[in-house]
């Protein structure tokens, strides 16, 4: 609770700017006691700083700065320097489930790849097994989509990602549903399905 106050906080301190992406200003992401904050410019970082000192002062919470890491994003990507004590990691880093790195094909990959290639043995494993209708949707949902829904739903989805999953989940995906029920009336066929974006 006390992680929220301070987000609030946070999101009305003018001296603190956070990003801007289209008309919005991004300060604050969090998912249960993970944080992530972005600032504008050092001047900002400086006033979230003291900001913190203050709310630890307050509230007893205090930032981790074994797990602390920053990195420059933007025009300052280039950036060398490695100012206020942070781990400034060369590799990608990760944040509330999503890599962040300055080369987008080492994120593509950490982000969707390997979800991809999961998937793809989730579904090649639970194909041998007799399973209801109901029980094969429920796999690819639990098991299969939900492993790329929040990447998806947060972050751009790379061309290359969106065609290899449509070609899974076209193929497989309903080989492994409609095949079994199909089979017994009919040659199985793949069936296929544009989904509407």
């Amino acid at each position: 609770m006390g992680i929220e106050l301070f987000a609030r906080a946070l999101k009305n301190k003018a001296s603190v700017k956070g990003i801007r992406v289209d008309d919005h200003e991004i300060k604050i992401a969090q998912y249960a006691d993970d944080t992530t904050v972005f600032v504008r410019d050092k001047e900002s970082v400086l006033e979230l700083l003291d900001f913190l000192r203050e709310f630890s002062s307050l509230s007893g919470l205090e930032i981790n700065t074994s797990k602390t890491e920053a990195m420059w994003l933007g025009q300052w990507k280039n950036n060398q320097d490695t100012p206020f004590a942070f781990k400034w990691p060369k590799e990608p880093i990760l944040s509330l489930g999503v890599f962040f790195s300055h080369n987008q094909t080492d994120a593509d990959e950490l982000n969707f790849g390997a979800k991809i290639r999961d998937l793809e043995n989730s579904l090649h494993t639970w194909k041998r097994r007799k399973l209801t209708l109901y029980g094969k949707i429920n796999i690819v949902k639990t098991l299969g989509l939900s492993k790329l829904i929040f990447n998806a739903s947060v972050i751009y989805i790379p061309t290359s990602t969106e065609s290899k999953t449509n070609l899974l989940l076209r193929g497989k995906l309903f080989q492994i549903i409609f095949c079994d029920i199909m089979g017994t009336l009919l040659s199985c066929q793949i069936v296929t399905m544009t989904p509407k974006y």
